[in-house]
């Protein structure tokens, strides 16, 4: 608990005021923090005050908090000196006198702003009163005014600031940036931290993988600053793209002279960096067309000026860059042969591979209800595998997938067989997912 005395010294109470602090401080002993509150012992009103810079007027009032007390009779003084260093204010005195007789009375001192074009942005300025008494309780007391000056023409609109470029696709990010104001300075922050100054360009410290942010916020000559910094958040990952599977696979025997190429990647690439190359090829024998998926992590490719020649070794390469500027360590490339031709009559025909046996047809009544998608283990992928297989489609011509020798699992060339199944049923987008679209079409053929 703390008990607040005010203590009161008048000429009739002085002695009486003392006798009643020393008894409390008995009375209270130990059992309490005895805390004395005095008020300032000068008090200007207000303390501080906004002015414009030309010929603005300002009245404060000076109020002492007790009696002028001294141990001497006579009349008791109080001579508050009135001063500030600062030019552009004019005071209406330098000195304020108090008397005892005027115990309490409240004095005036006027302060006048004097025209001058504020040209620095440090527009405050300090007003002290200084003290001198016969009173050992005001002697050398101190107070201060403190005066803001507005400078009816300065600038006080906040800059606007521009990332204008960047560059984030490697461990130091490099970042230019402006202001729309002549002479702004900067303050820029990285991954949450502290605005600290910086110029333009601006070069991240080496950055881990992951995601980022940069922030920069533009100062003008008149101190404001930007409230709503230039931002820009990015990720970054310094680990290179690789490849998940290519159809036809690597060594490929009776490729199809018109095959769909599927070229699938573990990350988002960007598809403008994408080359691909075909060998052996004379006088741009291959172009492609080619078709992303929409993570752009699935590329096919179908050959857009002609078949490819029978029987002939083909080997598909290509080079490609990740979303965030990483490239293939190396040109990726893989080999496949195309299909025997055989002769009827003198002239050449292709295989065909639609073979209709109803035995391996899916299940009777059977009826897709699921979606099915690449590396699922599951029975209606078998169903699925045995429709291609049927319709002109097959997953593999031996081993594994083969008709008769349809599996429960979903892989490449699953995958491979449905999205020619879908090109040629004009299903969109044909990237080998079993969605309800494909699976709407194929039920409505095995009704």
């Amino acid at each position: 608990m703390k008990l607040f005395l005010v203590v009161v010294e008048s000429p009739y109470m002085k002695t009486l005021s003392r006798f009643i602090f020393i008894f409390c401080l008995v009375i209270v002993g130990a059992q309490f923090d005895v805390s004395i509150a005095f008020a300032d012992k000068v008090t200007p009103t207000p303390v501080s005050v906004t002015m414009d810079e030309d010929a603005d007027t300002e009245v404060i009032t000076l109020t002492l908090d007790e009696p002028i007390i001294v141990p001497e009779e006579g009349d008791p003084w109080v001579t508050i000196t009135i001063s500030s260093d600062d030019s552009r204010v004019e005071l209406s005195d330098d000195s304020i006198v108090f008397l005892d007789s005027e115990w309490m009375d409240e004095k005036e001192l006027t302060i006048t702003t004097v025209g001058d074009d504020i040209t620095n942005p440090d527009n405050d300025v300090v007003i002290t009163l200084s003290v001198v008494s016969d009173s050992e309780y005001y002697n050398g007391y101190e107070n201060t005014i403190s005066v803001t000056l507005i400078d009816d023409e300065a600038d006080i609109t906040p800059p606007e600031t521009f990332i204008d470029s960047s560059d984030t696709n490697s461990s130091v990010a490099t970042f230019e940036f402006s202001s729309n104001e002549v002479g702004a300075t900067f303050e820029c922050k990285l991954d949450g931290g502290e605005f600290a100054p910086c110029v333009s360009p601006y070069d991240t410290p080496v950055l881990a993988d992951g995601e980022h942010s940069f922030e920069v916020r533009a100062t003008d000559l008149f101190l404001n600053t930007d409230a709503s910094p230039a931002t820009e958040v990015w990720t970054y990952e310094s680990i290179p793209p690789t490849v998940e599977s290519v159809f036809p696979i690597d060594g490929a025997t009776n490729v199809d002279v018109d095959p769909t190429i599927i070229i699938t990647f573990f990350e988002s690439i960007d598809d403008e960096s994408f080359i691909v190359s075909t060998s052996p090829c004379e006088d741009e024998c291959a172009t492609y067309d080619v078709e992303w998926s929409e993570e752009n992590t699935v590329v096919t490719l179908v050959k857009a000026n002609g078949s490819f020649e029978y029987n002939t070794e083909y080997t598909i390469s290509f080079t490609a860059e990740d979303e965030y500027g990483n490239a293939i360590e190396e040109e990726y490339e893989w080999s496949f042969i195309t299909v025997r031709r055989t002769s009827t009559s003198g002239s050449y025909r292709r295989i065909s591979t639609q073979i209709h046996f109803t035995n391996l047809t899916p299940s009777p009544e059977f009826i897709f209800t699921k979606n099915l998608k690449f590396l699922m283990n599951d029975m209606d992928v078998k169903e699925l595998q045995k429709f291609l297989n049927t319709h002109g489609f097959p997953v593999s011509l031996t081993g594994p997938g083969s008709l008769g020798f349809e599996t429960n699992m979903f892989g490449i060339k699953t995958r491979a067989a449905l999205v020619l199944f879908q090109k040629a049923n004009n299903i969109t987008p044909a990237v080998g997912f079993f969605g309800p679209i494909t699976r709407g079409v194929i039920n409505g053929m095995l009704e």
